[in-house]
């Protein structure tokens, strides 16, 4: 019993210095089945137990043990045999004759044992073939068949010894592995250096079968470790596999149009601020949300006023406009004589339309005398009439508002009249237009001081015969009452 018991130490000694399966160092396998004793003929019930240790990808070494109970032997005692050995197991499923992973796994064993039978012990050998199943990394199936070469004997039955004999088995075991203790995964990416095609794999990294990392948006970084799973082809991303995004807005730098967008502020789809408005300023500062396009604005957003009177500098025509000063739709002071000097600097503001003025926005007279002429109509009077019609009236309304305007002129009041009757008819009819004219400019305010009268009569038309269209003219031209200046 000592020696067996040595002999069994002495194996799981030499076992466990080496290895077992593909994906764990060792495996714990028991199995029965039946054996046949070739000498007797015999049945008997086949328990048969393993450790095995994996060594590389075509062998395990394996410390076994094989017993033989109730065999047909008329024996005295029902364990026929009992044969502790070490194997060496070859497996087909190593990667050159089938994949290692293969889902059945065929292998071949042989080895040494130490045999104890009918009562002799001794060194004998065994060989055998079989065939694994795996369940799952951990628990597999198998079924073998094995020869067993056995050690002369001696039989013994109820009677006594009845001679040498030299006992040699066949046996058919089934039964299960436990496989345990992991083999080394230096990345631990799941996947056994062994297997491991790529074994630099970083942490956390998604792997497939043989341990090559995935990077489905071919980023470079895998995924798994990727915090950017989706990153578009081609463009550059930092160690975690994100777009660079230099100012933080969510767009990374590649597609972003405005890359220097402030913290915090809101983008588009292009990484450009909000800016409703289009002023250039984004909405989060923009004081003046609404501006109307195409105005320049001030930093906050509101349109650009230098001079304060409310008209945008972008049409400002007189951008210097006194702070407080009426403006008009153009930024520019009201002129409402239209003098060119604005009102509040303007001293005579109903200067008449077109007149030469001072810096005052008055009448410059010296300058002004013969504009001042030309702005002035003749008065028209039907033939052989002296008073002013209302549409004719309306002239020597004009002619009052310029006197108003001038205080400092007289007004010269001529009468004319066409040759058709007498002298004498001809020099009272002037008479009483220049009195129709002085009545109405007395009856508006004009003093008679300032008016000056004299009746021409005839004297101005045209001597001698006359023809029908001279005399047309003439009608035309005679029948009114001229009216100039004269200090």
């Amino acid at each position: 019993m000592r020696k067996i018991l040595f002999f069994s130490f002495l194996v799981f000694l030499l076992v466990s210095v080496k290895a077992q399966t593909i994906e764990k160092k060792w495996g714990l396998g028991a199995g029965a089945g039946a054996y046949l004793n070739l000498e007797t003929k015999s049945i008997g019930l086949a328990p048969d137990v393993y450790l095995s240790r994996f060594i590389s990808p075509s062998f395990d070494l394996m410390a076994n043990i094989s017993m033989g109970y109730f065999g047909n032997n008329n024996a005295n005692e029902p364990l026929d045999m009992v044969n502790p050995s070490i194997n060496l197991r070859y497996k087909f499923y190593n990667g050159h004759i089938l994949p290692i992973r293969n889902k059945f796994q065929p292998y071949l064993t042989a080895g040494v044992g130490y045999m104890m039978d009918n009562g002799k012990q001794g060194v004998n050998f065994n060989a055998g073939a079989g065939i694994k199943y795996p369940l799952n990394k951990t628990f597999s199936l198998f079924a073998e068949t094995g020869y067993i070469h056995g050690i002369p004997s001696t039989r013994t039955t109820y009677d006594g010894p009845i001679g040498n004999v030299h006992d040699n088995f066949i046996k058919l075991v089934v039964g299960f592995e436990i496989s345990f203790i992991r083999q080394k995964d230096s990345d631990k990416d799941g996947i056994i250096d062994l297997l491991d095609k790529c074994p630099g794999t970083p942490k956390g990294a998604t792997v497939d079968n043989d341990g090559c990392p995935s990077d489905s948006d071919g980023d470079g970084i895998f995924d798994g470790i990727d915090k950017c799973p989706n990153t578009p082809m081609g463009v550059k991303v930092d160690e975690k596999g994100c777009p660079f995004d230099d100012d933080g807005d969510g767009v990374y730098n590649e597609i972003d149009k405005c890359p220097d967008t402030p913290k915090n502020v809101k983008v588009d789809e292009k990484g450009c601020p909000f800016d409703d408005d289009g002023d250039g300023v984004y909405n989060q500062i923009d004081k003046c949300p609404d501006t109307p396009k195409g105005l320049a604005v001030d930093e906050f957003g509101c349109v650009t006023d230098s001079d304060g009177d409310g008209v945008p500098d972008d049409i400002d025509k007189c951008p210097d406009t006194t702070k407080g000063v009426a403006v008009d739709e153009f930024g520019c002071e009201a002129d409402d004589d239209g003098d060119g000097v604005p009102n509040s600097k303007d001293e005579c503001p109903n200067t008449i339309k077109g007149a030469k003025v001072d810096s005052k926005g008055c009448i410059d007279h010296k300058v002004n005398i013969d504009f001042i002429n030309s702005n002035l109509s003749p008065v028209y009077f039907d033939t052989n009439l002296s008073k002013v019609t209302t549409d004719q009236n309306k002239k020597v309304d004009n002619l009052v508002k310029i006197l108003k305007d001038y205080p400092e002129y007289k007004i010269n009041v001529y009468g004319h009249a066409d040759p058709r009757g007498t002298e004498e008819h001809n020099k009272a009819l002037s008479q009483q237009r220049v009195n129709s004219v002085v009545a109405i400019l007395k009856a508006r305010g004009i003093v008679q001081s300032r008016i000056k009268t004299k009746a021409f009569g005839e004297e101005m038309a045209p001597k001698g015969e006359l023809t029908d269209a001279q005399l047309q003219e003439q009608r035309k031209t005679a029948s009114y009452m001229f009216i100039d200046f004269g200090k």
